[in-house]
């Protein structure tokens, strides 16, 4: 079996995790809580770049520039894309 592979399943839950709470970090609005979705981004970007999910990290990282920038319009649509790119890791396997 692939390294990745093994990484696969621990790598979903924590990134589903990760997105529920960015979810209701962006749900809220405020800069303190977009600070914190923008760490939650960065951290999840990181992990799915060293197991080369590149559209999640890609994602991510967008999202993470739009939560630092405050551009909570923006990133209502960046997280529901970001779900998007989890649940195609999810579908993959």
């Amino acid at each position: 079996m692939e390294l990745r592979e093994t990484f696969r399943a621990p790598f979903l839950q924590m990134a589903w995790q990760r997105h529920g709470r960015i979810a209701e970090l962006v749900g809220r609005g405020e800069a303190a809580e977009l600070r914190s979705a923008a760490s939650e981004l960065h951290c999840l970007s990181g992990e799915a770049s060293m197991l080369a999910y590149e559209d999640v990290a890609e994602a991510a990282r967008v999202a993470e520039k739009a939560a630092r920038e405050s551009d909570h319009g923006r990133l209502v649509g960046l997280v529901a894309d970001l779900r998007v790119a989890i649940q195609a890791v999810e579908n993959d396997g």
